[in-house]
């Protein structure tokens, strides 16, 4: 007590002097100058730039390349972003001085986008008074189109005014559309007409421009010149090492008139790292400005199912059933292929086990490292392991110094504080999902809590009151503290004003997305690995999230909560909320791979291993047996992935297939995570191995390389998927 009082009294000694050093200073004229000037610099450089940012990133006209920016390329290929002023709309005398797109002289090449898409076709036709030139051919009802516009796109005379307006408006006089080559004959529905705009509206026109022409836009009209980092930028010689800057450089291969400039771009601004560990080094420590743009993928083919068109299959499901039968009669992969199974993981993040045809676990997998080279200053990767299943939360793809793609253990490479960095982002993602899971289930408690605890300081001192540790004991190692607050403020805010929606949405997963997606993004990457490993001939076994599964434990207090088979009024969607980071991420995981798969580079190739239908409802579709069979459910495909019921999976015997609990666990041992079968006799408790009765019979299939839980989840997994593929092909 006495220490509590005199620290109290220290406090409020500190903060008076405080305010009389704030004082004094302030009956200082030129301190108090400077002071103010101070603040006026960092108040207009903060609107003016949070105007900038509002204006990259809410109005999408304006981020049009064609309308305000060129990329511009140097001698080594580098490529940069120019930008010209962006004014009011009143204001364009100065917009227009600047001239960067009638500049075709100098040393330095540019590049800009000349596109239309079916998105800005629909908008023309319903808009004539905003687009007068495009209307000028008339005959196109903009009200009817608004209105009644499923009705009107199928009528004979609007598809006819459509074609005139797009081969002879003024508009597309003016604009020479006539450069795109479109060609209507066979186009006698608007679907058809904008499928054949999204092919073929892209040009990537070609110009010069000089050092010295960029140098008097940028210091003496207000233009900006940004680095544009999709290309590789790591090393003196260009290497394209990651799919990203192989996209980036096909964009700008003349041949290739899949890959396109996407015409939208965005302004990235990094602030300096806190606490770099290198005083000396400047790198890090200034602000940056940076342009980043996507790589769109249009094939060039037939069967190219356009945005909206896969929007509006997705949004009919007897449309959507048909076409994904249709797609799965079209997956054949010949007579030697393999099953790659992945596991929503308990102990670990999602576990992968691969099978041939045969039903053999793949092992050998050569696992590296990698760590700085001081002298040469650069990453170099050393071989570590080998590995038979994998774990896939702690693998990320990587490309050698020689270019070689390999599988790197994220979990042994460490931070400059000493710790695994991967390791840090699991733990601050289950620390969110705790906290989501108060916000929906004790709404109360935690605005009380926020009310009690409203800075960081208090939050990281009593965050026990609120959500459990993870798995420290009482410590709570790497709490992401800002997040929480900042969470905590804009729940308050969702309270007060009564915004529902967006509350729930702040509960579920999105809240999370910052940290999940770089471990998501490292998991699909290892998938997409695997898939061109094996040359495609792949099948991909992942579990039906409809249903939840036995055993799970809420994030506040442990307690076990119903599965369906137990209540069948509980649903995944609501089960994954309570509990930690794995499961949700897992279903966050398969959306990803889907959007993945749907666009799978081979060599300079589009290949489409699924649908191209946005979506898919195995979430919520289970094609049950008749009730005499038991509860059983039908395997459901997606071109090469297979959604497949979970039940047993890891509580199954590799080796005897026994599901008795009595007689199966897959929680045996201190470590509460080998297995053991009574009726086989198998055990991978550490110090206890053995060898079971049917281990001769059916080592030739590796099993041995099974030695837990999730291990045993993503074998049982692929091999469902196998026997079903035996079954349909026998």
């Amino acid at each position: 007590k006495e220490y509590d009082n005199l620290k109290n009294h220290y406090e409020k000694a500190q903060q008076k002097m405080g305010l009389l050093r704030g004082e004094q200073k302030g009956k200082i004229e030129k301190y108090k100058d400077l002071t103010n000037e101070f603040k006026k610099t960092a108040i207009d450089f903060g609107n003016n730039f949070a105007e900038l940012r509002d204006k990259f990133r809410e109005q999408s006209e304006i981020n049009k390349i064609s309308y305000c920016g060129i990329v511009v390329e140097d001698s080594n290929n580098d490529r940069y972003l120019l930008l010209q002023p962006i004014n009011d709309k009143n204001d364009t005398a100065e917009h227009n001085d600047t001239k960067i797109f009638e500049a075709n002289d100098g040393e330095l090449t540019t590049y800009q986008v000349k596109s239309l898409t079916s998105k800005t076709l629909n908008k023309m036709i319903k808009n004539a008074g905003g687009y007068g030139d495009f209307h000028s051919c008339g005959g196109i009802d903009s009200i009817k189109a608004k209105q009644k516009w499923n009705e009107y796109q199928t009528q004979e005379p609007f598809v006819a005014a459509l074609k005139e307006a797009l081969t002879n408006s003024k508009m597309a006089l003016n604009q020479n559309w006539a450069e795109f080559a479109w060609d209507f004959k066979e186009c006698n529905t608007y679907d058809k007409i904008a499928k054949e705009v999204d092919m073929k509206s892209y040009i990537l026109q070609k110009g010069k421009i000089s050092i010295d022409k960029i140098t008097d836009l940028v210091k003496n009209n207000g233009c900006l010149l940004l680095p544009v980092v999709n290309q590789d930028v790591t090393s003196e010689t260009r290497v394209l090492k990651n799919q990203f800057s192989k996209d980036w450089q096909m964009i700008f291969d003349e041949n290739l008139k899949e890959y396109r400039l996407h015409p939208e771009f965005s302004i990235i601004y990094r602030q300096p790292t806190p606490d770099y560990p290198c005083p000396g080094e400047k790198r890090y420590s200034r602000f940056q400005m940076i342009g980043s743009f996507q790589c769109e993928i249009v094939p060039q083919k037939d069967d190219f199912v356009p945005k909206a068109v896969q929007i509006k299959i997705f949004n009919d499901k007897d449309i959507q059933k048909k076409e994904v039968d249709a797609f799965n009669k079209k997956v054949y992969l010949g007579d030697n292929y393999y099953i790659i199974g992945i596991d929503r993981g308990i102990k670990q993040l999602a576990t992968l086990c691969v099978l041939n045809k045969k039903g053999v676990v793949q092992g050998d997998f050569d696992i590296y490292t990698r760590t700085f080279n001081t002298e040469k200053k650069q990453w170099e990767h050393t071989w570590l392991r080998k590995d038979g299943i994998l774990d896939l939360s702690n693998l990320r793809v990587e490309t050698t110094i020689d270019g070689k793609k390999v599988l790197v253990d994220l979990s042994v490479i460490k931070t400059h504080k000493g710790e695994n960095l991967q390791t840090v982002k699991l733990k601050q993602l289950a620390y969110i999902r705790k906290l989501q899971y108060q916000m929906q289930y004790a709404e109360d408690c935690v605005l009380t809590f926020f009310k009690n605890n409203p800075t960081e300081a208090d939050i990281e001192k009593n965050i026990g009151d609120l959500i459990t540790p993870y798995k420290e004991g009482s410590h709570y190692a790497d709490l992401p503290t800002k997040q929480i607050k900042d969470m905590l403020e804009q729940f308050k805010t969702l309270c007060d004003e009564k915004r529902d929606k967006e509350k729930r949405e702040l509960c579920e997963l999105d809240a999370a997305e910052n940290l999940k997606s770089g471990v998501v993004a490292n998991m699909v990457g290892v998938v997409a690995y695997l898939v061109e490993k094996y040359e495609y001939k792949v099948y991909i076994s992942l579990e039906n999230l409809c249903r939840a599964y036995r055993y799970a434990t809420d994030g506040l207090n442990g307690q076990t909560i119903p599965s369906t088979s137990q209540d069948p009024s509980v649903n995944f969607m609501e089960q994954e909320n309570m509990v930690l980071a794995g499961v949700g991420t897992y279903r966050f995981f398969e959306m990803q791979l889907l959007k993945k798969l749907f666009r799978m580079q081979q060599d300079e190739k589009i290949v489409n291993l699924v649908p191209a239908f946005r979506s898919v409802d195995n979430y919520e579709k289970i094609v049950r047996h008749d009730k005499t069979n038991g509860d059983q459910y039908v395997n459901y495909s997606f071109g090469i992935v297979h959604f497949v019921d979970p039940k047993n999976t890891s509580q199954c015997c590799p080796w005897c297939d026994e599901k008795a609990k009595n007689n199966f666990s897959r929680n045996s041992g201190k470590d509460k995570n080998s297995l053991f079968c009574k009726t086989c006799g198998i055990s991978t408790v550490k110090g206890e191995e053995k060898q079971g009765d049917k281990y001769n019979k059916r080592i030739h299939l590796h099993l041995d390389l099974i030695r837990n839980g999730d291990d045993n989840g993503a074998y049982h997994i692929a091999r469902k998927t196998l026997d079903n593929i035996k079954k349909n092909e026998s």
